[in-house]
């Protein structure tokens, strides 16, 4: 296969590349295309699927369309996290109030209600941004491993515009997760939490335990 024919989807999972009637002829008229998937995160292992088409010599362009059917499983599942962005934290007022007397220490609750209520808008916001998008990207950074793994079904997650959604409850926190199913064996996802005074996003990366 020709170098000029090979390279990366981009955000939008589409690949476009040149090719003259000629170079087609002298790379010995190719019907097949081959999808790579890494299967985990250091993109080491790879997943490969084949689709075949037939070039539209009356056409400026001909499209390869891979049908690419994933199934969740259960688990289990070791992940790593990355906090992407912390958007509001009561810790930073906590002195603050401890030595204020009654006037000031109600105008700081208010001050802290006022930007909980924007980080949680702020956060709103970029959940529907992302669930509408239907898929996440895990940025490179350094990601921490989890301690214990993961195990999807019990919270019943949902298919919804080509992610599955779910939500986590424990104590008085609650984290809603897009999660982005990359083959049979690696997910990415990204997560939304409110706990108590804080609010903040998490990138997930997850590999299914062999």
């Amino acid at each position: 296969m020709k170098k000029l024919w090979r390279g990366f989807l981009n955000e939008d999972a589409i690949l476009d590349f040149d090719c003259t009637y000629a170079g087609y002829l002298d790379a010995g008229l190719p019907s097949k295309a081959t999808l790579f998937i890494p299967l985990d995160d250091e993109g080491e292992e790879f997943e490969e699927i084949t689709q075949s088409f037939k070039l539209n010599s009356n056409k400026k362009s001909t499209p390869v369309i891979f049908q690419i059917e994933k199934e969740l499983v259960d688990g289990p599942w070791e992940i790593s996290t990355y906090e992407s962005s912390e958007l509001y934290t009561f810790m930073e007022e906590i002195v603050s109030l401890a030595l204020a007397d009654a006037e000031e220490k109600k105008l700081a609750e208010e001050r802290n209600a006022a930007k909980k209520k924007s980080a949680i808008r702020v956060l709103e916001e970029e959940y529907k941004r992302s669930k509408k998008l239907g898929r996440v990207n895990a940025p490179s950074a350094k990601y921490e491993p989890g301690e214990d793994p993961l195990y999807l079904f019990q919270f019943n997650p949902e298919k919804e515009n080509g992610l599955y959604t779910f939500t986590i409850i424990e104590d008085d926190c609650e984290s809603r997760v897009l999660l982005d199913l990359k083959s049979e064996v690696y997910f990415e996802a990204k997560m939304f939490t409110i706990c108590k005074g804080f609010v903040w996003i998490d990138y997930i990366k997850g590999n299914l335990k062999k």
